[in-house]
């Protein structure tokens, strides 16, 4: 495969990475900084919290108009704060977007502003007597305490989420990446402040820059702009936990919903880090992931059963999910047939067309990937946080080597571990509010 980006990772200071990714695919040059921290259930709300406040303003520019108008100066240049969840680590992320010095007028480069920017909003929040702005610290609490509660108001996202919470009681993989309301109500605006300097002063961090870039001249930027940041030596772990005996569970909750929502979830003992990892990838695409899989094929073309079905799997945890919506009355013969599909597999009942199908979405998937920026660097950071360095292009050529025994050979170490089912209730509402009874 031709190399179409070069990726490259420097050491600005102990636990900071500059991590390149030279390209001249993209009008624009994203900057993307992750902070990293451990998921817990105390600070999870926090480190979300400090994400929503970071967007409202900076004591340069104390409010998201002036931030907004500063972004329009810099050419429509978007700016994003963010958290994410990888395994049992948690991301404060800041993501700023800028038109490459190629297509615009004159002389003028925007990424020395943009790194200027982009720091100012994540080292310098608006701030009233040493402490957050408290308008909007009790404004962003609310708001945040709004977005956890309308988790439940996507029914398919609150069923995998409640599945994976179930699974994982006792590790930090079952916290929801905004962390809870029970937590959240505790936090008060002045130990905030005080956990977000402490995290800013001593956590790791990892700052992404992709576009059609000059890697001297970046470097160059990067270290003048993080020249008062201080070298961190804390050790973020991907797995803290890991449930050492399997114990199937079966939980059937109620909601005032039409559709059912199924979550089943696995452990498959398999992580990034493993060498079997490339065969649980494939495995994915033949089970559930893609249009031609076993389960959409035989759950929901062939018996149709499912409005949707699918599996998808976190690599940094090794936890497997299977996620379908369905009629109530349909649980059993779902679950049956879904769990022949996983039988199947692990008896090798696999032809070399779906192994060929698969490969070529995999593929194809992965020429997407190359053509969006920012899913380009979450990939990466999924390495990283595995310990690896971004493999890019060897995916694919890795992807290629598996065979159909290996795809056999990695179902076998897969394990039930949850099923859980939000059941919908006789008469209830379907999302267009229309009362219809179950079939």
């Amino acid at each position: 495969m031709k190399k179409t980006i070069d990726y490259r990772r420097i050491k600005i200071k102990e636990g900071i990475d500059l991590h390149l990714l030279k390209t001249s695919k993209f009008k624009t040059t994203m900057i993307k900084i992750y902070l990293q921290e451990q998921l817990r259930k105390e600070t999870a709300p926090m480190v979300a919290l400090i994400s929503y406040l970071l967007f409202r303003g900076t004591n340069n520019r104390p409010t998201t108009l002036e931030m907004m108008r500063y972004l329009e100066e810099l050419y429509g240049a978007d700016l994003s704060a963010d958290v994410q969840k990888l395994g049992e680590c948690q991301y404060l992320t800041l993501t700023l977007e800028l038109i490459n010095r190629h297509y615009l007028p004159g002389s003028r480069d925007l990424l020395d502003e943009g790194l200027a920017f982009i720091l100012d909003v994540l080292t310098n929040p608006r701030t009233v007597n040493g402490k957050f702005a408290e308008d909007y610290f009790a404004q962003e609490k609310t708001v945040l305490k709004d977005d956890i509660n309308s988790l439940f108001d996507d029914k398919s996202k609150y069923a995998n989420q409640r599945c994976i919470q179930l699974m994982c009681p006792d590790e930090p993989f079952g916290i929801y990446k905004y962390g809870s309301i029970k937590y959240l109500e505790k936090i008060t605006n002045e130990d905030l402040y005080s956990y977000y300097r402490n995290l800013l002063r001593n956590n790791p961090i990892h700052i992404f820059i992709v576009g059609d870039i000059i890697e001297t001249e970046v470097v160059e930027k990067v270290e003048k702009a993080f020249l008062d940041f201080k070298p961190r030596s804390i050790i973020i772990s991907p797995i803290v936990a890991q449930k050492k005996k399997v114990i199937s569970q079966k939980v059937i909750e109620e909601a005032d919903i039409r559709q059912g929502k199924l979550a089943i979830g696995y452990r498959t003992n398999i992580t990034r880090r493993s060498p079997e990892y490339y065969a649980l990838y494939v495995f994915n695409g033949i089970f559930g992931s893609q249009p031609h899989s076993k389960l959409f094929q035989n759950v929901r073309e062939k018996a149709s059963l499912a409005y949707y079905i699918y599996s998808w799997f976190d690599s940094t945890k090794g936890i497997l999910q299977v996620s379908s919506g369905i009629e109530s009355s349909n649980l059993e013969k779902v679950l049956q047939i879904v769990d022949e599909q996983l039988k199947a597999i692990k008896e090798g009942k696999i032809t070399r067309k779906e192994l060929d199908f698969t490969k070529k979405a995999y593929y194809r998937n992965f020429q997407y990937l190359l053509d969006d920026n920012e899913a380009l660097i979450d990939s990466c950071m999924v390495e990283i946080t595995n310990g690896l360095e971004p493999v890019l292009e060897e995916l694919i050529k890795e992807i290629d080597k598996v065979t159909l025994e290996d795809v056999q050979a990695v179902a076998s170490k897969i394990e039930l571990d949850t099923i859980y089912f939000l059941k919908g209730k006789e008469g209830a509402k379907d999302e267009a509010g229309n009362v219809e009874e179950n079939a």
